[in-house]
């Protein structure tokens, strides 16, 4: 499959749009970048992770339905260089 190339912010907001369909996440929201891999890894994407965070709202009641959103963002997407 080959993934679509975007911007950092781009990818952010797709992972945000992703995460506010769901049901009690206005609090929650990516920010403070995504890791970027030196190498991609072996499924050929080259970032690994985004940086969930929530407003006044623990960040552990949406960590199963983020680390969905991410992987499947993973398969989709890889960073343009910077």
């Amino acid at each position: 499959m080959t993934r679509r190339i975007i911007s950092e912010s781009a990818l952010l907001k797709i992972l945000n749009d992703e995460l506010h369909k769901l049901p009690d996440s206005r609090d929650y929201r990516f920010n403070l970048g995504v890791t970027r891999l030196v190498q991609p890894d072996e499924s050929g994407c080259n970032w690994s992770n985004a940086t969930l965070r929530g407003s006044g709202a623990p960040v552990s009641i949406m960590l199963d339905d983020a680390d969905i959103i991410i992987t499947e963002a993973r398969q989709l997407y890889n960073l343009d260089d910077i």
